[in-house]
């Protein structure tokens, strides 16, 4: 976080704080007096978060999380505009994004290679892979500007509905209308699946290593922290190795 606040404090920003939803902003003192509250478009904000800074009078902005660096850069836009600044012009630009972008350019010669799955409910794509939805971020957005190629497996709709591809839609595969998910997952052939679950047995049944938000750095140098995490666990095929012999019952 210390690298975002250095980026705020060189735009001439002052930070009073940050909360987390369902956490009182009104009991720190310093943040009611904030003329505006920067805030991720994700569901969970909204529910736990913008109740209480509507009580405080002060206007809110809301901007998707600092991952990567063109994400860390339109987050930082943001903030400048949530306090009337206008956007960091080109020059300025280069300068706060350094030398990651090339440090992060030289990774995309092994990230090209890797395939990175994103498993949705078929008839809810596009909303499930929103920052809305994912943590106020766009995975799919992220996993490109890292040079990895997302796959989007649709999962079996819950209705009867066809399924509707996100917008700008990655690679696709289908769950087949009798297939177990296990299956669908090895058809995609992924090297990394995302999960909520951890250890998922379902993915490291197909082959693939499960992997969660916790790994995602936020900030520029993060994007390339990021790429590297994902890349050290694409790089031990355990998984790949023994899936057959791995146990589960999940369908």
């Amino acid at each position: 976080r210390a690298g975002l606040l250095d980026m705020v404090a060189a735009a001439g920003v002052a930070f009073c704080g940050a909360s987390f939803p369902f956490m009182d902003p009104g009991s720190v003192p310093a943040w009611p007096r904030a003329s505006a509250w920067v805030v991720t478009p994700w569901a969970v904000a909204d529910k736990g978060l913008l109740p209480a800074v509507s009580r405080l009078g002060v206007a809110v902005r809301r901007v998707a999380a600092p991952f990567g660096i063109e994400g860390t850069l339109a987050w930082l836009d943001g903030v400048r505009a949530a306090v009337g600044l206008p956007p960091a012009d080109p020059e300025a630009r280069a300068s706060l994004a350094g030398p990651w972008p090339e440090r992060l350019a030289a990774l995309h010669g092994e990230t090209g290679a890797r395939r990175v799955g994103l498993v949705v409910p078929a008839d809810e794509a596009g909303e499930a892979l929103s920052p809305r939805v994912f943590f106020g971020l766009d995975p799919v957005a992220l996993l490109r500007e890292l040079g990895l190629r997302p796959i989007v497996v649709l999962a079996r709709p819950r209705a009867a509905a066809a399924p509707v591809p996100p917008p700008d839609a990655p690679d696709l595969v289908l769950q087949g209308c009798d297939e177990p998910i296990v299956e669908t997952l090895r058809r995609a052939a992924c090297d990394l699946v995302y999960s909520d679950h951890a250890g998922d047995s379902r993915v490291t049944r197909a082959g693939a290593t499960p992997f969660d938000v916790r790994l995602l750095v936020p900030g520029i140098p993060g994007a390339v922290a990021t790429a590297r995490r994902l890349l050290a666990l694409c790089r031990v095929p355990f998984h790949a190795r023994y899936a057959r012999l791995l146990g589960g019952d999940a369908p």
